[in-house]
């Protein structure tokens, strides 16, 4: 029987007094795609924030492998925006990998064998090795969000949250991550914030549409009048499929 990982249940949380997600339940399944889609504001972030334990619910309840999120926090990777992550900072590739490792150690703690073994793993499956003692400020956009992809699957995590993984890269690039995302689904369950609705439909085995409040749908049954009613306007939707066809 296949095992919840995730279970929101009549979520509603927020800032200042404002609810960005109001009566949201969601449940998460081992090896399922996810995918959650909708306009910006409509509270995606938020719901990471939720699952990952940063931010606490103001009503309904929230279990991570059976446990409160905190307490599961390790069983989760989690992978920012590019555009959102200060790149200035004077670190390799490798040193920003590892910290997947170290979270929580003290500040000049060795990485032991285990630790730089994983590191290795993570950079050989991004195809990015080569770039291991590159500067991150040296990175081009697509090499960047690998990196940070590569730093999550360091801490080897059972289930992955990525917030927008293509935002900051080309169509090329985009489909080298999404072929990637593809792989890693073998065997790490992954929820995706994706504004690509042709990935999203090509790709994931669900979708949840979020603005506030959440819809789930299988990827066929996204129509273009319902996204135009999720995000207040016509939508363009591309073809990962076929040739990239719009309609």
């Amino acid at each position: 029987m296949t095992e919840t990982v995730v279970e929101l249940s009549h979520v509603t949380a927020g800032y200042a007094g404002l609810n960005a997600i109001e009566d949201v339940s969601l449940s998460i399944m081992q090896g399922e795609f996810l995918a959650l889609v909708g306009p910006n504001g409509g509270g995606k972030s938020t719901l990471l924030k939720v699952v990952l334990g940063l931010l606490a619910p103001r009503a309904g309840t929230v279990r991570v492998f059976g446990s409160f999120p905190a307490d599961s926090r390790r069983r989760l990777g989690y992978v920012p925006q590019a555009a959102r992550f200060d790149r200035d900072f004077p670190i390799s590739v490798s040193d920003l990998v590892a910290q997947a490792r170290l979270d929580g150690a003290h500040l000049f703690a060795r990485p032991s064998a285990a630790d730089r073994a994983a590191v290795a793993a993570a950079l050989e499956e991004m195809r990015i090795a080569h770039l291991s003692r590159r500067p991150v400020a040296a990175l081009s956009g697509g090499e960047l969000q690998r990196a940070l992809i590569a730093r999550a699957l360091a801490s080897e995590p059972e289930v992955l949250l990525l917030d927008e993984p293509t935002s900051s890269v080309d169509a090329r690039m985009g489909e080298t991550i999404y072929d990637l995302l593809v792989r890693l689904n073998a065997r790490i369950t992954l929820v995706v914030v994706s504004h690509d609705i042709g990935f999203v439909t090509a790709h994931a085995g669900r979708v949840a549409c979020l603005n506030r409040t959440l819809v789930c749908h299988a990827p066929g049954a996204l129509a273009t009048e319902a996204l135009a009613h999720l995000y207040g306007g016509p939508v363009r939707v591309i073809d990962h499929t076929s040739g990239g066809g719009a309609h």
